[in-house]
C-alpha cells in the first residue's frame, strides 16, 4: 500500500509543471448567498473549445482541487477515462471572525455548537442554478458531471445524491462523515432511495476496521444492498492502512476508475476467444483486465444468451469444461455495455504428424503474390517472391504492388502436449490452419475485428502450419504470437504470448527462395 500510494505521488510531482500551466482562477457571483465564490479551474492537457469535457466538481476546492488533475494525468495514460475539467470549489473564510463557509454549505440541518450549519440545501441550489450553468457558458462541457467530497463534503455529496440526484450523473464521497447529527443522512437513506430514470453512479471510499462502522458508511452499504434500482451503480470499498487524510488519494483514483468504468476499449478483450475443448481438459479464460470488483461488472453465460446483471460474475482465469458459446457482457458505467462471444467447441488433441524428411528449422517458407480482389482462393495467384520466415521477414517490409497476397506455411514442432492459444492480428483478411483444418478467419471489413485467438490441444511433435493473408491497401499488419500451457497448468496468468521461436519454425527446403520485391 506505501509503495502503491508513493508511486501516485511521485508522478503527480512529475506532471505538476505541465498540469499547472493549465491552471487558471475563476469566479461566479451567487446571488442566493449575496457573495462572490471562488472556483480553481483544471483544464486538460491540449484543452480545446471544439471539444466536450465531463466536468469534476470538487468541493473543499482549495485543498482538494489541485490534488485531482494529477491522477486525472495518470488515469488517462492508462486509458482509465478521458481528459475531463476539474472544477475546485472554494470555501469563504471570514478570516476576522475566525470562520468559514464550509459548516454553513456542507451542513444538511442546523445543530448546536456550530453556529453556522444547515445551509446544505441552500448550497445545492448555488452549484445547481449558478455554479453549473457558469462553467457551462464559458467552458466546452460535455454535459456530464461528477460531484467529489471528502468527509464533510463526503456527507454533502451523499446527501445531493437523495435529495437532488440528477444534478450530477456520478458522486464520489471520500470517508464522508455519516455519523454526523445522528446519522441525520443516513436516516433519509433508511426512508428511501431516489427513483433515478438515468444512470447514476454512487461511489463511497472508507477506510478499514472499526471506523468504517464508526463513520457509517457500513450501515449506507447496508442500505444500498437492499435497494433494486437498475439504473444506480455503486460501489464502496474499504481501505486498510491509511488515515482520514491520506484516504483521499486512493478515493480520488478509485472513485474515477468505477466511474468510467467501460471507458477502456481493451477492458471486455479476453482470450482465448475461441477454440477446441479436449476431453476433460478444461480451458481458463482470461481477460485483458483484471476489474474484478465492479457490480454488476462483467457477466458472463455459456449458452449463448444474453448475460443478466444476475447471470456469473467473472472470475479470472474461469474455467471452460464444455462445449459453449461464451457470451461476457460489460455492464458498463460510462458508454454503452459491451458484448463479446466466443465459440467453443468439443475436440480430440491434435494428433503429431510425419512431416517430409527435407525440413529445417530457423522459419516457415512464405510465398508473396499478386492479388487483384476478385479471388479469394490465394494457391490460384502468380507468385511473385518466396522465401523463409526469419528475423528479416516481415509484411512491413513489402514493396511490391498493393493489393498483395502472402502465404505463411510449414511445420511447427510442439515441445510438449497441451493447449496452444494463438493470437492473430490482420489488417484485412487472414485465414489460419493447422494439420488442414481451417480454424480461425479475421475478415475485419464483415465482422469489425482485426485480432482474434484460438486456443487448440496439440500432441508433441510436428504440426502442419499455414497461414494466408490479404492486404488491399493503407496500413499493413500481419502478427502470430502464442501462448503454450500444459493441461491444468494456470500459469498462463503470469505470461504474455511471444513469437514463434525461429528454433521452432521449420521449412521445406525443396521450395526455392525468390527475393522480396
Amino acid at each position: 500500500m506505501k509503495s502503491y500510494c508513493f508511486s501516485l505521488l511521485f508522478f503527480m510531482l512529475i506532471w505538476q509543471g505541465n498540469l499547472l500551466a493549465q491552471e487558471k482562477e475563476d469566479s461566479v457571483y451567487s446571488k442566493i448567498l449575496g457573495e462572490q465564490r471562488y472556483l480553481q479551474v483544471y483544464l486538460p492537457d491540449n484543452y480545446s473549445k471544439d471539444k466536450k469535457y465531463d466536468v469534476v466538481y470538487a468541493l473543499d476546492g482549495e485543498m482538494l482541487g489541485r490534488f485531482i488533475p494529477p491522477v486525472l494525468s495518470f488515469s488517462q495514460e492508462n486509458e482509465l477515462m478521458p481528459p475531463v475539467i476539474v472544477i475546485g470549489i472554494k470555501n469563504i473564510y471570514w478570516y476576522d471572525k475566525n470562520e468559514n463557509s464550509r459548516d454553513r454549505d456542507l451542513l444538511p440541518q442546523k445543530v448546536e455548537g456550530s453556529p453556522l450549519s444547515g445551509g446544505a440545501d441552500n448550497f445545492i441550489k448555488v452549484i445547481n442554478s449558478e455554479i453549473i450553468p457558469y462553467i457551462n457558458a464559458h467552458y466546452a462541457t460535455s454535459g456530464k458531471n461528477i460531484l467529489f467530497g471528502h468527509s464533510y463534503g463526503g456527507l454533502f455529496t451523499v446527501y445531493t445524491f437523495l435529495k437532488n440526484p440528477d444534478i450530477f450523473d456520478s458522486f464520489i464521497a471520500s470517508d464522508p462523515a455519516l455519523w454526523w447529527n445522528d446519522g441525520f443522512v443516513l436516516k433519509l437513506a433508511e426512508q428511501s432511495f431516489p427513483n433515478v430514470s438515468r444512470l447514476h453512479t454512487l461511489f463511497v471510499g472508507g477506510r478499514d476496521g472499526q471506523i468504517f462502522e464508526a463513520f457509517g458508511i457500513k450501515k449506507l452499504e447496508d442500505l444500498l444492498n437492499k435497494q433494486t434500482s437498475e439504473y444506480l451503480r455503486w460501489q464502496v470499498v474499504k481501505n486498510p492502512d491509511e488515515h482520514h487524510g491520506s484516504v483521499r488519494l486512493k478515493n480520488i483514483y478509485d472513485g474515477l476508475k468505477f466511474t468510467y468504468f467501460g471507458y477502456s476499449s481493451f477492458m471486455l478483450d479476453f482470450f482465448p476467444l475461441s477454440g477446441i475443448i479436449a476431453q476433460n481438459k478444461p480451458v481458463p479464460i482470461y481477460l485483458y483486465s483484471t476489474y474484478l470488483q465492479m457490480n454488476p461488472g462483467i457477466r458472463y453465460t455459456t449458452d449463448g444468451a444474453e448475460p443478466t446483471p444476475h447471470s456469473k460474475k467473472y472470475d479470472y482465469g474461469m474455467l471452460i469444461t464444455n462445449p459453449a458459446i461464451l457470451t461476457m457482457k460489460q455492464f458498463s458505467n460510462y458508454g454503452e455495455d459491451k458484448v463479446m462471444k466466443g465459440i467453443f467447441k468439443s475436440g480430440n488433441i491434435f494428433s503429431a504428424i510425419v512431416p517430409p524428411s527435407k525440413i529445417e528449422a530457423g522459419g516457415f517458407n512464405y510465398t508473396f503474390y499478386n492479388y487483384d480482389t476478385t479471388t479469394l482462393i490465394i494457391d490460384s495467384l502468380k507468385p511473385l517472391s518466396k522465401g523463409i520466415t526469419d528475423n528479416s521477414f516481415s509484411v512491413y517490409s513489402y514493396t511490391g504492388n498493393t493489393p498483395f497476397a502472402c502465404k505463411v506455411d510449414g511445420y511447427l514442432k510442439c515441445l510438449n502436449t497441451g493447449y496452444y492459444t494463438f493470437f492473430i492480428d490482420a489488417d484485412y483478411i487472414a485465414r489460419w490452419y493447422v494439420d488442414n483444418q481451417l480454424l480461425l478467419t479475421i475478415n475485419q471489413p464483415a465482422d469489425k475485428l482485426s485480432s482474434k485467438s484460438y486456443v487448440l490441444p496439440l500432441a508433441k511433435g510436428f504440426h502442419h502450419f499455414k497461414l494466408e493473408y490479404l492486404h488491399k491497401g493503407g496500413d499493413k499488419n500481419l502478427s502470430i504470437t502464442y501462448l503454450n500451457q500444459a493441461f491444468g497448468d494456470k500459469s498462463t496468468l503470469a505470461k504474455l504470448p511471444i513469437g514463434i521461436p525461429f528454433s521452432l519454425q521449420y521449412n521445406n527446403v525443396s521450395s526455392p527462395s525468390k527475393k522480396m520485391p
